[in-house]
């Protein structure tokens, strides 16, 4: 749980056995969301009978851990104390409902822990997979809705009186078909219309990026220099492509999917006011260079050397890398003669090799294929904002890409939209209604705790780190800042009016509201160049179910949006909280020592800080990682994960469960062993297990799979909790796992 941190807002991822997982079958369990892959359920047309069944069965299981509990009262009283408050007693009824107990925990723990989960929670049709993460967003998508329904009048900040307006205008289909595409019409010809006579890439491509935020050709952001972390720097970049992932428009023509795409290309096109015979040949001619430029972009399983990827160049490089634009010309234009005065700037360029087959394609296209290129990526991404029709059409592609069987609802995507343009506005309504101050204070404390563990139970005692080293690690460890919640300037109406004076949003024309915001964000982005970095600055919104660490401003952040139950609740045992967000907070610390965070010291600046030896010890421990996970394989669609693509993920997962126990040892040693939970017959170490698998808890359909291993540096979430749990000692003790078993290979690997 990662964000990459980059500034601005407003654009809306062995000599053990081998073993493999089935991707559950979606005609047997049910279906799950696309892209916006956060909450896409009908709520209103289903909560109330799926309520009903879940009641009785969350009763039903209620009953039985009761009646466990009475029949397992005198064994368990031998052990230690039953908590039978409220909270342990659902807390008992959700984790046995999650578990299948017929599994052995020494043959695959993911299915011991899930197994009862995964068989009670088939994916929603509007989802492309479902989790616990997905039920936590559920749940917070829900109060958003009756949030956002909320008057304009009620709030206390004009800011968010804005995020209310664009909410409104996005549910407002009636004015919204009324406008028409008439808006989206007058951009397109004050860019000079389609197939104009005479054509400027360089123009084109600057007002797409400065009053739409968009990349065409390329991608274009101001982010924190990784050599020095309290400057910005104007990074230069691969742009995005339309269908998500460079693989899906490489696909044949004659693929179900593109067959889909081309035909919304035919509607939103005549929707224009495109005709015969010029219609067919911009679809025909726009295609063929989307599939060259897919062609040119480099996997991102391929681009996760960020040294390799740095490039320290000049506006005059850029010249001679792609001579087809006028570099100082654009990027005057966009950034603004104050930032680029002279062919010496300084740039940092991402995509070199982009870069250079870039220019060779447009050395060998027609100026103006690349020019409707630039206008159709800015149709494809905002036509969805004009009539209810358009919204529809653009939906069913992105349904069709991530093989879901229904479009998520207006509402879900209004609210994304709004929380996507005005994210710390609708995060002050958010954390005044859902976050309270003991969750901040009790999660704080589990973060120092885990510090502190890392270093007495990892750092002092690893045997492959120079003492020098290891002092260094520990003094970065010590300066890791803990943001937890939310930033509390956005509970000032003062200062979030501040923030967001210059984004208008006109109730009356969602697409100009897009249109207006987007141009704010890039503004505000761009008005960062010449400042001092703030540290203190938050990466991303409350209301989102996430957590990341920031080399750069090497901090963890846990937001508010993710600190509740089944991960958190303050109610619960410590070896719950520690199993489930413990977890994640050690996943997050783990980053700052894995094969990219290590690079960066207790500034944020990356420097030579490791010894030679201790590198080469890191990097044999850490090729033991890639090799155990290069041999996981998502059976039912013979694919396997891609080890090196997904090595920091996987050595910050194996770090955090190690970390998260022994802190939540160390508290045990501190204050004595907690009461036990009811019927379950588990000790609280164990829980501290089946809490950290229970977390990872997800189905998937085979497309979402595909994309995962594709395009996502984490692990497909059996083999989060698989590949470390088998790698620890501890688990293995615990679970009396047998030498030589699944959970208990004979080789272990091991980094922190």
């Amino acid at each position: 749980m990662e964000m990459e941190d980059q500034t601005g807002e407003g654009n809306s991822a062995k000599d053990q056995s081998e073993i493999v997982v089935e991707t559950v079958d979606p005609a047997n369990k049910g279906n799950e969301v696309g892209q916006k892959d956060a909450s896409h359920r009908s709520r209103d047309r289903c909560c109330l009978g799926v309520g009903v069944v879940v009641m009785l069965t969350v009763v039903a299981i209620i009953v039985g851990v009761l009646c466990g509990f009475f029949f397992n009262r005198e064994s368990e009283a031998n052990v230690t104390e039953t908590c039978t408050s409220k909270a342990c007693v659902e807390a008992a009824a959700r984790i046995m409902a999650g578990m299948d107990e017929t599994i052995d925990p020494c043959q695959d723990f993911y299915r011991y822990a899930c197994g009862g989960w995964l068989t009670r929670n088939p994916i929603p049709d509007d989802k492309s997979a479902y989790g616990i993460v997905d039920i936590i967003a559920d749940r917070n998508n829900l109060l958003m809705k009756s949030i956002m329904e909320k008057s304009p009048d009620s709030v206390a900040s004009q800011a968010e009186k804005k995020s209310l307006y664009l909410y409104r205008s996005c549910m407002d289909t009636e004015t919204r078909d009324k406008n028409g595409v008439t808006l989206m019409v007058d951009i397109i010809n004050s860019l000079g219309g389609w197939n104009p006579a005479t054509v400027d890439l360089g123009n084109t491509l600057s007002e797409l990026l400065k009053n739409h935020f968009l990349s065409t050709l390329i991608s274009l952001n101001v982010n924190i220099d990784i050599y020095d972390s309290n400057r910005y720097i104007l990074k230069v970049d691969e742009p995005q492509v339309t269908l998500r992932d460079r693989s899906f428009h490489l696909r044949d023509r004659s693929d179900e999917l593109i067959v889909l795409y081309l035909n919304f290309m035919r509607v939103a096109l005549t929707e224009l006011g495109l005709e015969e015979p010029q219609l067919t040949e911009l679809i025909d001619t726009i295609w063929d260079f989307e599939v060259e430029i897919a062609k040119i972009i480099v996997p991102a399983y391929d681009r996760k050397d960020t040294l390799e990827l740095y490039n320290n160049v000049t506006v005059k490089d850029l010249q001679e890398i792609l001579p087809q634009l006028d570099w100082l010309a654009t990027l005057k234009s966009v950034v603004g003669s104050p930032f680029i005065t002279t062919e010496n700037e300084e740039i940092v360029l991402f995509s070199t090799e982009y870069l250079r087959n870039l220019s060779s394609l447009l050395e060998n296209s027609d100026q103006r294929t690349v020019h409707n290129f630039m206008l159709w990526r800015f149709v494809a991404t905002n036509i969805e904002f004009t009539t209810i029709k358009m919204h529809q059409e653009h939906a069913k592609v992105f349904t069709a890409l991530m093989g879901t069987p229904t479009a998520s609802e207006l509402w879900y995507d209004c609210y994304e939209l709004t929380s996507g343009l005005l994210g710390m506005a609708v995060g002050a309504m958010y954390s005044r209604e859902a976050f309270d101050s003991e969750s901040k204070h009790k999660v704080s404390d589990i973060i120092k705790r885990i510090k502190a563990a890392f270093k007495e139970n990892s750092l002092d005692n690893i045997d492959w780190m120079s003492e020098d080293t290891r002092q260094v690690a520990i003094e970065k460890v010590d300066a890791i800042r803990e943001k937890v919640g939310y930033p509390d300037f956005i509970l000032d109406p003062v200062k979030l009016d501040k923030k967001y004076e210059e984004y208008e949003v006109d109730p009356s024309n969602c697409l100009k509201s897009v249109t207006n915001l987007r141009k704010a964000a890039f503004n505000n982005m761009i008005y960062k160049i010449p400042k001092h970095v703030d540290k203190n600055e938050w990466i991303a919104t409350p209301q989102t179910v996430n957590a990341y660490y920031s080399p750069t401003r090497n901090d963890i952040v846990m937001l508010a949006a993710i600190l509740q139950e089944p991960v958190f609740n303050s109610q619960y045992l410590t070896a719950l909280n520690y199993g489930g967000i413990g977890n994640i907070i050690g996943h997050e610390l783990t980053h700052g020592f894995d094969t990219e965070g290590r690079l960066y010291n207790k500034h944020g600046n990356i420097a030579p800080w490791w010894s030679e030896e201790s590198t080469n010890n890191f990097e044999e421990r850490a090729k033991c990682v890639v090799d155990l996970y290069s041999d996981y394989e998502v059976k039912e669609i013979n694919m396997k994960v891609n080890g090196g693509f997904t090595q920091a993920e996987n050595i910050a997962d194996m770090g955090a469960v190690k970390h998260s126990y022994n802190a939540y040892k160390s508290l045990v040693k501190e204050y004595g062993e907690e009461p036990v939970l009811p019927g379950l017959g588990k000790t609280n170490d164990q829980l501290f297990f089946i809490a950290l698998g229970q977390t990872w808890c997800k189905n998937r359909r085979q497309q979402n799979s595909k994309i995962q291993l594709i395009s996502d540096n984490h692990s497909p979430e059996p083999f989060r909790v698989i590949g470390t749990v088998s790698q620890y000692e501890e688990f293995s003790r615990i679970f009396n796992c047998s030498a030589g078993s699944p959970m208990n290979p004979v080789h272990k690997c091991t980094v922190f």
